[in-house]
């Protein structure tokens, strides 16, 4: 109600009124608020010529505190001081709240240092002049991390799969490594050219608090370029965009490392010689690429030991062997070693033997000297003159290219005396045929 007559067409008054938030504020004149809707000329106090201008709207907008920066973005754990723009009639009054992804240096002063940790809308209060409680807002936003990978170690898991040690890196302040942050491995350079995607992609499973962490996983293993490329923050479906990131960065051009991977192999010395029959030959076996965890030689036989890596071989006469080799996981190799021998004279031919099968003289074969080159011809004739035995262009000195006693369809031969031939090649270019006899004894 106006309190008294003013002597003027016009007059300006102040109002209190109580419950408005912001929005549209609708002022009725000569309204006797009796009821809602207001239905004129019922509801007046005063008779009037005319009601249609009686009501006018108003865009009430509360007060509120400006605050400067209003909108910004720091590194995580930074402090940025936040300062009132607006008049402060009462600094006691002063109120900032808590937040969970932040801590403020005061809670009731002017201008409070905000430590963030996490993207934050600060909320702080002051009184207006008419002593009414006004709201102020400050948006905080932090920068993404900057994730890195560091490839430690790789080893062989199985024959077509790699074990891989790698540390993930968050960076940009961040004390935790994500949960589900991939990793994907390739077999070349994904930034140039066309590569392999190793399965599987890795993924952080849960939380790990540190700004670094320490992972491992097993992945297919770069069979052709023997070089492993890790793309941290890649999701690895996207060949034309690498890195796919599952996670925004600050930096993308530092996700990525790379590393030789050796091959698990086995390795003997010496891997082929020659030596006088009987003569003690120290084998030694060892591996690269990887612990050598298990290590066996075969065949057993002329050996000191065949499960320890570092043998003494006795042979009395040419012998191959492997050398067969495991990792402390699940990875095998092998390597081969050949010992030729030789005989004291240039050519020496038994003349008897006993193919028994108790190993002991069952097999004849030509011994020799060094020099030579190789058996052109080596048969084994009966009485009759029928061909029981044939090889052509054989080693001197190794049972593997001897008569054992059979007939040319597998059976054995009977005890008796058989014919051989032998056309020999020297090293000197020479070739000598030795004919003679020898005595089957079984």
């Amino acid at each position: 109600m106006t309190p008294a007559n003013v002597a003027a067409q016009c007059a300006s008054y102040t109002w209190h009124t109580k419950g408005k938030g912001a929005g549209n504020v609708y002022v009725v004149v000569n309204d006797s608020g009796r009821g809602v809707p207001v239905k004129f000329p019922q509801d007046t106090l005063y008779l009037e010529k005319t009601y249609s201008n009686n009501t006018t709207p108003y865009v009430y907008a509360p007060d509120t505190v400006v605050l400067a920066p209003a909108d910004t973005t720091v590194f995580r754990k930074q402090s940025v001081n936040l300062l009132i723009g607006s008049p402060m009639y009462d600094a006691g009054s002063i109120t900032w709240f808590p937040g969970s992804g932040y801590s403020l240096s005061c809670a009731h002063c002017a201008t409070p240092a905000v430590t963030v940790t996490a993207p934050s809308l600060v909320m702080m209060q002051m009184a207006n002049r008419y002593g009414c409680l006004i709201n102020g807002r400050a948006r905080i936003k932090i920068f993404p991390p900057d994730m890195t990978v560091k490839l430690l170690s790789t080893n062989c898991y199985t024959n077509s799969s790699t074990l891989v040690r790698f540390v993930i890196c968050m960076n940009n302040a961040y004390d935790s490594v994500f949960d589900h942050l991939p990793v994907s491995f390739y077999d070349g350079d994904p930034m140039h050219g066309s590569v392999r995607l190793l399965s599987p992609v890795f993924y952080t499973e849960g939380i790990t608090p540190g700004e670094c962490d320490t992972f491992s996983t097993v992945i297919a293993s770069p069979l052709v370029t023997g070089r492993l490329y890790a793309v941290v923050n890649d999701i690895g479906d996207s060949p034309s965009a690498i890195p796919h990131p599952f996670y925004a960065e600050t930096d993308f051009t530092n996700n990525m490392d790379t590393l030789v991977v050796p091959p698990f192999t086995a390795i003997v010395t010496p891997a082929d010689t020659t030596v006088f029959r009987f003569n003690a030959v120290p084998l030694t076996g060892a591996a690269s690429g990887g612990q050598l965890h298990l290590g066996r030689w075969e065949p057993a036989q002329f050996l000191s030991c065949s499960h320890c890596p570092d043998p003494v071989l006795t042979p009395p006469y040419s012998v191959a062997y492997s050398f067969i080799v495991q990792n402390e996981h699940f990875c095998f190799d092998t390597a081969q070693v050949s010992v030729k021998t030789f005989a004291g004279g240039l050519v020496d031919i038994p003349n008897a033997f006993t193919p028994n099968n108790d190993g002991r003289n069952d097999v004849f074969y030509i011994l020799g000297s060094r020099d030579i080159k190789m058996l052109k011809e080596f048969a084994i004739f009966n009485r009759w003159g029928e061909r029981l035995f044939h090889v052509a262009n054989a080693p001197a000195n190794d049972p593997l290219y001897g008569w054992r006693g059979r007939l040319a369809d597998g059976r054995e031969a009977a005890n008796g005396v058989y014919v051989y031939i032998v056309t020999i090649a020297f090293v000197n270019g020479a070739r000598q045929v030795f004919k003679g006899t020898v005595n089957l004894v079984r």
